[in-house]
């Protein structure tokens, strides 16, 4: 166990390296990204991170994208859209969604010029809330507009909506967007262990986990992928989870 874990670790430097390599060889990503940095308190992300996100927008080419918790992430997403208009004339939107204030401002303060400028760039602030889905207790944005997602990244909003209760919860606004869609949906969760267990859940066929980056992939769902609470704890007690009783006890109800 102690060597797949210094395995693990060595593998994710070198990951870490080469994504470093790959993004500051982009002169005018990284000239947003180091605009960003100087006037934004935020410590960002791993290179890792901006460049999984950036290859696969500049791979897949969404042209709705959906933004959960605004960042250094808002800059590799809006570039790599950027760039896939500029090389292939392919219009994009997309949406960053940010429930604290502070970091509104300061997101919107901390954009390089030719994204602040971009129209097709949206920062929305809206107050996250608590909502459910079937047994699962989540916590949501309140106001996210109404468009045709293809790509959704999730590192937002905070947790503890609700400081009164435990903040192991997830985030729910995947679930309620894929819950009315027919048009698929693919999604990225940032570091985000208990969303990642429901969405494993609720997506039992469509949810990965690369653990060495620690990001959820959630590959092209629609409402027909998502699973309801009964098919989970019907699976669950097929697998016989729970410890039967001898058959004494079974027979006499003698517990």
């Amino acid at each position: 166990m102690k060597f797949r874990t210094i395995l693990a670790e060595y593998v994710a430097k070198i990951i870490e390296k080469q994504a470093h390599r790959r993004i500051t060889s982009n002169v005018i990503l990284q000239n947003y990204l180091n605009y960003y940095k100087s006037h934004s308190p935020s410590t960002g992300c791993s290179f890792g991170d901006y460049y999984l996100l950036y290859k696969y927008v500049k791979k897949n080419k969404p042209v709705e994208v959906l933004e959960l918790g605004t960042g250094f992430s808002t800059v590799v997403i809006a570039r790599a859209l950027q760039e896939n208009e500029e090389e292939f004339g392919i219009k994009w939107h997309m949406i960053s969604m940010e429930e604290n204030k502070d970091y509104y401002k300061s997101a919107l303060k901390s954009l390089p010029p030719e994204l602040k400028n971009d129209s097709n760039l949206e920062i929305v602030l809206s107050e996250a809330i608590e909502d459910y889905y079937e047994f699962f207790r989540g916590v949501r944005y309140k106001q996210i507009p109404d468009r045709s997602y293809d790509f959704i990244f999730v590192d937002g909003p905070d947790l503890m909506v609700n400081p009164a209760q435990k903040p192991l919860t997830f985030d729910y606004d995947l679930v309620k967007l894929v819950g009315r869609s027919l048009h698929p949906i693919s999604a990225f969760v940032d570091t985000r262990t208990s969303t990642c267990f429901v969405y494993s859940l609720l997506f039992p066929k469509k949810f990965k986990y690369d653990y060495l980056r620690r990001f959820g992939i959630i590959e092209s769902v629609t409402k027909n992928d998502l699973v309801d609470a009964k098919k989970i704890v019907s699976e669950a007690m097929s697998r016989r989870s729970f410890n039967r009783p001898n058959i004494f006890k079974f027979i006499t109800g003698n517990y």
